[in-house]
């Protein structure tokens, strides 16, 4: 929405299930100017991501908890649990690669702690297509369009390529995809959907 003025309001709208009180269901109106780049969600908090480089942070009742920075202008993020990570520019990339950065936090009651931060890889001349925790240990994993799948180790704190979906049976087309779902760590399985001759799958019914 435009303000009076004409800058520009964004309104964060949240419906958790799981409650059952007046907290369900509730809105909130970003500061005028700022605008939502990135959501992510843990299981006892919400963190907004804008393009002012913040990360506002919020109880799942819908109190501001907390406001953290990031270094430089956001990509994504992503949630699950305890953990948190943004991603976000790192500056000028060369000869059309990326330059990319993460921070990633960990929920101890309600203030966050970083627990990492360093540089982002994505294939040469590739942009980030996907990133999130995996479904079993909560290894930060990211794909990116030269179809590298990576996961990352905090102790190690080193990225390893785990995959490549264009080396998958199904794909017989430069124009075939997959689009990522998750990473089971436990099993070495990666869940993406297979689509034909598209970047993304089909939202509309046939």
């Amino acid at each position: 929405d435009d303000d009076d003025d004409g800058s520009q309001t964004c309104r964060l709208r949240v419906l958790t299930l799981s409650a059952w009180d007046a907290s369900r269901e509730w809105f909130l109106d970003l500061p005028s100017g700022e605008l939502c780049v990135a959501v992510a969600v843990g299981s006892r908090w919400i963190a907004v991501v804008t393009d002012k480089h913040f990360v506002r942070l919020f109880s799942l009742a819908g109190f501001q908890t907390g406001i953290l920075s990031i270094a430089g202008t956001p990509v994504t993020a992503a949630g699950k649990d305890d953990q948190f990570a943004v991603v976000y520019h790192n500056g000028i990339g060369a000869k059309e690669c990326q330059n990319l950065a993460f921070d990633m936090y960990r929920f101890d009651g309600r203030a966050p702690k970083m627990v990492s931060t360093g540089t982002l890889p994505v294939s040469p001349k590739s942009t980030l297509t996907w990133a999130a925790f995996g479904q079993d240990y909560g290894s930060f994993c990211t794909a990116d369009s030269g179809a590298t799948v990576r996961a990352f180790s905090v102790s190690n704190r080193t990225w390893t390529p785990v995959a490549n979906l264009r080396r998958c049976g199904q794909i017989k087309s430069r124009s075939d995809h997959y689009w990522m779902v998750g990473v089971s760590e436990k099993f070495q399985q990666i869940y993406a959907i297979f689509c034909k001759a598209s970047t993304h799958p089909s939202v509309l019914p046939r």
